[in-house]
């Protein structure tokens, strides 16, 4: 039995556009279908026409979503329709292969506190007794 275009019209109308419903309705298999529809362009128009009233109507409740204050769906508009404002995930990568670089101003430390930095090295500690292993102490280095 081959089916005529208007009766897969109306199966893809009653199905809003979803061809595995209308190809079940008609008792087809969805292939055999989707061959059918790649030789009409009214069914092609049709299917296109009903998958713009979903989405359409996702927009809808999507927006009702967000006046509703739904925070998931403000996150959404936000990382999607919000990209051309600014509203955009940023991502950084680290090179885990490399040691990380640690760049610290130290051209605005006072002398007394190098002079104190100073006294405090592992060889300064060392020559007073004192283990430089159990030292806990950072030194910052000028290289300017």
């Amino acid at each position: 039995m081959r089916l005529t275009v208007h009766e897969i019209q109306k199966a893809l109308e009653a199905s809003r556009g979803l061809v595995a419903v209308a190809a079940k309705k008609l008792g087809c298999t969805r292939q055999a279908l989707y061959r059918r529809i790649q030789n009409s362009v009214k069914l092609q128009e049709l299917i296109e026409q009903a998958r713009e009233e979903v989405l359409d109507e996702a927009e809808d409740q999507l927006q009702r979503a967000v006046r509703r204050g739904e925070h998931w769906a403000i996150t959404f508009v936000l990382r999607t329709l919000g990209r051309s404002r600014g509203y955009v995930e940023r991502q950084e990568t680290v090179d885990l292969t490399k040691p990380p670089t640690i760049r610290i101003d130290v051209s605005n430390i006072p002398d007394e506190i190098w002079e104190s930095l100073e006294s405090r090295r592992p060889e300064a500690a060392s020559a007073a007794g004192a283990s430089a292993e159990a030292s806990s102490t950072v030194y910052l280095v000028d290289q300017t």
